[in-house]
């Protein structure tokens, strides 16, 4: 999301239905702000300068974020994680990540 200005973005676990359920998603324990998140399997990638609003990159990614049966954040069944390991929720098994 580097070269949005935000003040603060939190990515949060949820899932659809009466009532809709969130909650927010966990970084692995000893993690600081600002820690890099990546995708298992893309560790050594670079990131863009600069995201294009137009281009919609982030609703392009976005729509394949999940969360597993275990509760792990995923992107295309790859793990989010950071240095210290998995990015998690505690209960939302099978949901969206926004």
């Amino acid at each position: 999301m580097r070269g949005i200005e935000s003040q603060a973005m939190l990515l949060c676990a949820s899932i659809e239905g009466e009532p809709r359920r969130v909650e927010p998603l966990d970084p692995p324990e000893g993690s600081s702000p600002g820690d890099r998140v990546f995708v298992e399997g893309y560790e050594t990638g670079k990131p863009d300068e600069r995201l294009n609003p137009k281009k919609k990159v982030w609703e392009k990614v976005q729509a394949d974020l999940k969360i597993s049966d275990e509760c792990v954040a995923q992107w295309k069944d790859n793990q989010l994680m950071t240095k210290l390991g998995q990015i998690t929720c505690k209960t939302l098994k099978g949901g969206n990540i926004s």
